[in-house]
């Protein structure tokens, strides 16, 4: 990969990336969810492996124990093993307070990071021998699952979550998935949304075999393109700190602040 120049490059407006990222909230037509002017709480269908989650929390009306108890009695009523919790820029800092002091752990910190595509696309170098396509039907999409599980160490979806998986991202055409190949292999899979003017980018895993190969570059600048070919003109991403974010500043993304998700235990 080639080393990136940033000097003379404009970053995108914060104001611009914040809105983009406060809208980015996915909830797909199997899941269940319960909304009010205070909060969302979404319990995702299996096929996603994201269980229950608070994607939302708005301007309170109530105490924040109040608020934090009511949808701990939701989600226990839902029968699940735990609760994720996001915690965002805005929220209260009593309200990441209630929910470590209920026991919750830090499961996961991601950077809000966003880039023009054009510059994006201008530093990055992807190898020749990573092929990256849409996935179109059922094999791709169990080659694309499978890989996503291995790179994210969970489990491979049964028959039936993939079916469930096709149906989602057939009635999404706005959101595909990526599978990308290496010599015949599957190596990677990766997502897109188009927001408009704005592309985010989710679910960008590698195979552990396949690491350090420029996979997860060709998978971000063929979903740039993508994007770009549409009328995108910004990327957002909400990357790992420890893996993706650093891949994606080297690709000329500016950090936005984090985004921290804290695992509740319910049983």
């Amino acid at each position: 990969m080639r080393l990136p120049t940033l000097i003379g490059m404009t970053a995108p407006d914060p104001e611009r990336v914040h809105a983009a990222s406060a809208a980015w909230i996915y909830v797909p037509s199997d899941a269940v969810e319960v909304s009010t002017p205070e909060y969302r709480l979404v319990r995702y269908p299996s096929w996603m492996e994201a269980g229950v989650e608070l994607v939302w929390l708005g301007p309170l009306r109530r105490t924040v124990r109040l608020v934090v108890e009511e949808v701990v009695e939701i989600a226990t009523g839902w029968d699940v093993d735990h609760l994720t919790w996001w915690v965002r820029g805005g929220h209260p800092g009593e309200f990441e307070r209630e929910v470590l002091r209920r026991g919750a752990t830090l499961k996961e910190e991601v950077q809000v990071l966003a880039a023009p595509i054009a510059t994006a696309l201008d530093l990055l170098d992807p190898p020749d021998d990573v092929v990256v396509t849409e996935v179109a039907g059922l094999a791709d999409l169990r080659a694309a699952t499978d890989v996503g599980a291995a790179a994210f160490g969970t489990a491979p979806l049964d028959d039936d979550q993939l079916t469930d998986a096709l149906r989602a991202m057939t009635e999404m055409p706005e959101a595909p998935w990526f599978l990308a190949t290496r010599g015949g292999a599957p190596v990677g899979m990766a997502g897109a949304t188009l927001a408009g003017d704005v592309v985010r980018l989710w679910g960008g895993g590698v195979a552990p075999e396949a690491r350090g190969h420029g996979v997860y570059r060709a998978m971000l600048a063929e979903r740039l393109r993508w994007a770009r070919e549409r009328g995108a003109d910004l990327a957002l991403v909400k990357g790992r700190v420890a893996t993706s974010a650093p891949i994606l500043r080297r690709a000329g993304f500016t950090a936005y602040g984090t985004e921290r998700g804290l695992r509740m235990p319910l049983r």
